[in-house]
Parts: structure tokens; sequence; C-alpha cells
């Protein structure tokens, strides 16, 4: 009807003072033309006041309980709706226009978007997480949709270009709430909503299978690993075959596996050094019995062991 709850109730109660007033004036002057005694009169004040108020309560509670689930029906409506939308969205549905949808979704699909997907909490969780970031972020707007019973998504919005320094804050924010969410890439417009969504799955995919991933998991960091979660026996055939010895799940194994993957990250052995909280000479006689164990020079079989090192990171179960 257009009409709150509370001025509802409002016109109501000045229709009931209305009436008693009108009703008091009939019934005082009928008294008065009748010689009524004062304790009569006050009686049949008393005996009307009480009908009215009566009423008053009676169809007060059938208002409200009319009202309330009307309003609840409405909101079911409504969030039906925004869901549907959503889904037709990520289905790939090209007849969903963004001008269309704001209405509906509140949410401008124009803008550029990353998706986060939280697995295991509540809706309420998930709008307390977009509310904090949209208030630390004000040029970020975000739309929350529970996509099915184990996960709730949240499209973080801006008008302007995602730029690494911008996720890096969103990211920081995310941290910060203390939940567990896997982001997707920055997408512009309603592809791109589309497309960070499905980062973001893939992201997902890769932290079922992660023994100890991190809290927030973007996509840009696990996309090779995204590749191969899919058939993990030939991702475990293929660590074996590269890795040979130092696949092995022994503190010694582990160390060296350690420091080969920063040594491919830093480029040197003074950073290699610095990254992973050891002397230079520790490296370096670290690299030379990795060259034993594996029978050959790094530089040869870079790309194919510092692809077979993620994989085993993302395997390993040893810590």
């Amino acid at each position: 009807m257009g009409i709150s709850h509370g001025v509802l109730q409002s016109s109501y109660r000045l229709g009931t003072l209305t009436l008693w007033r009108d009703w008091s004036e009939r019934l005082t002057a009928t008294a008065e033309s009748s010689d009524v005694a004062d304790h009569d009169l006050a009686e049949a004040m008393r005996i009307m006041t009480d009908r009215i108020f009566t009423y008053q309560d009676f169809a007060m509670g059938l208002v409200s309980t009319s009202f309330t689930d009307h309003e609840q029906s409405l909101r079911r409506t409504g969030e039906q709706l925004r869901l549907g939308l959503v889904r037709d969205l990520i289905a790939g549905n090209d007849s969903v226009h963004p001008a269309d949808s704001f209405m509906t979704l509140q949410y401008d699909l124009s803008i550029n978007h990353v998706c986060g997907l939280f697995p295991g909490v509540a809706n309420a969780v998930a709008a307390q997480v977009a509310q904090r970031v949209r208030g630390a972020l004000p040029s970020v707007s975000t739309l929350v949709a529970r996509l099915d019973a184990a996960t709730v998504g949240v499209w973080f919005g801006r008008p302007k270009q995602w730029r690494p320094a911008q996720v890096a804050e969103l990211v920081e924010q995310l941290m910060r709430c203390g939940v567990t969410v896997s982001l997707g890439d920055p997408g512009a417009g309603t592809e791109g909503f589309r497309s960070s969504y499905r980062d973001a799955t893939r992201a997902q995919a890769v932290r079922r299978v992660w023994q100890k991933p991190p809290a927030v998991l973007r996509y840009s960091e696990v996309s090779l690993e995204s590749m191969l979660v899919d058939d993990l026996e030939t991702a475990e055939k293929f660590v074996a075959k590269e890795l040979g010895e130092l696949a092995e799940d022994t503190p010694a194994a582990r160390r060296l596996r350690e420091t080969l993957l920063a040594s491919f990250s830093a480029g040197s052995h003074v950073a290699t050094a610095e990254m992973i909280n050891v002397h230079e000479h520790t490296v370096r006689n670290r690299l030379a019995r990795i060259e034993e164990i594996l029978g050959g020079t790094l530089a040869t079989r870079r790309i194919e062991l510092q692809v077979a090192l993620r994989i085993k990171r993302l395997l390993d179960t040893s810590g």
C-alpha cells in the first residue's frame, strides 16, 4: 500500500480517539437531557471506553498481523527476484540489461566488479562484511546474494578500474574482518560481473583441496593450480616425476622445496636468504644439494620445477 506500519498504527489511534470523543459528547448530551445521575453517566463512560479500546486492540492485532505477513511476502518476493536475476547473470543470460536490473539489484552492473565467495557463512555475516568494506572504501558499492546452501556471493563494485592498489586495500579490509573468502579477478560491466564470479569459483575449488589455504585467496595467485585441481591424480604424478626425492614429506625435503621456490621468485641468493630468513651460504648449499638430487642444473627445468613446487605446496599434508 505504500504506508508504513507506524503510520498505519497512528491513523488507527487517531480514528479511535475521534470515535471516543464523538460518542462521549453524544452520551453526555443524552445524559443531560434525560437527567441521568452523575454516577450512572460515569459508568456508561467506562463501559463505552472499555468497548471502544477493546475493539481497537482487536482490530490493530488483525491489521498488524496482516501488514507483517504482507511485508514479509513482498520481501521474499523481492529477494527471490534478486537471486533469480543474479543466477541468470552468472549463467550467461545476455538479455539482462544493466539499466533494467538496477531497481531489482540496487547495484550497478555497468561498473567494475570483484566477486568474493564466502563459504559457510550466514547472510548477515556477509552483509556486515560488505558494510564494513563500504565504510572503509567509500567508492565501493556491494551486492550480497546467497548462491547456494553453502556459499554467499558478494560483488564489490567501483566506478573506476580496480587497480592493484585498490585490490590490495580490499584484501586488507577482508583480512581485518577475519573471514574466509575466495576472490575473482576484476572485471568490467556485465561480462566482468560473470568472469569475476567464474574466477572466484576456480579459486574456491583450489581452496577445497589446499591443506592450509590463506583466509583471503585470490584467483590471480592460484590460476595455475586451478587448472589442475580437477585431475589430482595426474597432478600428483607430475610432481613425483619432476621433484623426485624433493617431493618426500620430510623436514629436509620441505626446506629444500621452500628454498627452491623462493629462489625462483626472488631471483638471487641474497634476496632468497632474506625471503626465507636464512644465511646466504645456506641458500647456496641447499641449491647445490637440490641440483645433486635432481641430477642437473635448475635453469634447464625452471618452468617444470616451478609448476611442480606450486602443486606440491597445494597438496602438501605435512605443513
